[in-house]
Formats: C-alpha cells, structure tokens, sequence
C-alpha cells in the first residue's frame, strides 16, 4: 500500500481567512479616508435652530465644506461662538480677517475668519 498523502481537509477556512483579511484591511482604509476628509474637508452639521432657514430649516443635517477660504454675502457658514458652540449663520459682508454674520434669532456678530468652519454646501431637510 502507498502512503496516502494527507489532503488539507478545509481549503475553504484558508480561503475565507485570506478574504476577511482583505476585507479588514479595505474597512481599515476606508475608515482612515472617511475620517481625514471628515477632519480637514468637510463635515456635517445639525441645525438645531431656525436661524438661517429656509435654507437650512430647524431639525435639517448640512454638510459643510472645511476649505472655503472666502464668503460672500449671502453665504451660509458654519462658525465656532466664543464657547466653541457651533452656529449657522448668513454672510452680510467679509473681509480677509472679519465675517459679519446675519441670524434669525440675534443681532448682527463680527466672526474672525479664524473662528469660521465652512461653507454649507449642502442641506437636507
């Protein structure tokens, strides 16, 4: 009698082993990716506020893009209060250091341009 050569019984555990870790890798990236863009391009905002509306309603998600570097009237930013508190707000006027901001509810803020976040780009509501 030959020696029989032992067959590896589960080719299908090795085959699964090398596809969930592809698959963990591709989350991993994926997850590093969303992450970056989210910290340095853009995020999204919940307005919990009527302050800007109609274009950005109370209860209404916004997706703001990080890299505006300038605003013109009319504009909808997103900008950090002096507690860090995000706020929505309409552009009236800018410059290089300042934005002056319109709201619904309050009187016109002067926003150092250090102080704003973005641009709303997007609005859902």
């Amino acid at each position: 009698m030959h020696a029989q050569e032992k067959q590896p019984t589960s080719t299908w555990r090795g085959w699964l082993a090398k596809k969930l870790k592809k698959l963990g890798v591709s989350i991993a990236v994926a997850l590093v990716l969303a992450l970056g863009i989210r910290a340095s391009v853009a995020e999204a905002f919940y307005a919990t506020t009527d302050a800007v509306a109609p274009e950005v309603p109370r209860n209404a998600r916004a997706l703001v893009y990080k890299l505006a570097g300038t605003f013109k009237p009319q504009d909808i930013i997103v900008y950090r209060d002096g507690d860090g508190v995000a706020m929505f707000g309409r552009v009236v006027s800018a410059d290089a250091q300042n934005v002056v901001v319109s709201r619904a509810d309050a009187e016109r803020v002067t926003v150092p341009v250090s102080d704003v976040v973005g641009r709303v780009v997007l609005s859902t509501r």
